[in-house]
């Protein structure tokens, strides 16, 4: 049965053309296993729901998360839910309007890794502030708006501890976009690796 459940999963996954790294599937969608990697969705027979994050998946309130996952009303529950209706051949993807709130404010006390400002300096005078992954220049492509603008990448985390750091060598100008995804792997892609995604998908 779970193994029916998986291919039926990875189907549905693509035959929805979603996004996503893990997927399960139940066609009561009122009970799971553990989702265990992100973007990550559960489906029913009906639709799925995608979560962007663990944090998003952990703080669902429809969600009894324990050793395996709970959900007595049904996935369909969960604001965010799409719906899918199959006529005839074509599948109409149709979304539940859902409003949330936001923008109420809280207090929150967290350490903060220090980067120093003289290294920063340093680099973009060494390497400039063109991105050395995909070469976007922010002056040239916003003017007078995105002078001066870029994002310095440490090559080895600054999560390790504190430690020197030559701005030369161990510091690289990149644009938001790539200095994103080159964090989305742990350990955080080289430049060269991000390089090589970049060409592929061009």
């Amino acid at each position: 049965m779970a193994k029916e459940r998986s291919n039926t999963a990875r189907a549905l996954v693509k035959k929805w053309n979603l996004p996503v790294e893990h997927a399960l599937y139940r066609k009561t969608g009122d009970w799971y296993h553990q989702l265990e990697r992100f973007p990550g969705a559960l489906l029913d027979e009906n639709g799925y729901v995608i979560f962007e994050s663990e944090a998003e998946y952990r703080s669902c309130p429809e969600l009894k998360i324990r050793q395996d996952v709970g959900c007595p009303d049904g996935i369909s529950k969960i604001p965010g839910y799409t719906s899918v209706v199959v006529s005839g051949r074509q599948a109409e993807i149709t979304y539940e309007k859902v409003t949330f709130r936001e923008g109420d404010r809280s207090d929150v006390r967290q350490s903060k890794i220090e980067r120093s400002r003289a290294a920063r300096k340093a680099c973009i005078e060494a390497h400039g502030l063109t991105c050395v992954a995909c070469g976007l220049n922010f002056g040239a492509a916003y003017g007078s708006l995105g002078n001066g603008f870029i994002h310095v990448h440490h090559i080895e985390p600054v999560s390790g501890g504190e430690r020197d750091v030559d701005p030369v060598k161990d510091l690289v100008p990149l644009c938001p976009n790539c200095h994103a995804m080159v964090h989305r792997k742990e350990p955080p892609l080289s430049i060269q690796e991000l390089k090589i995604i970049l060409g592929k998908n061009a």
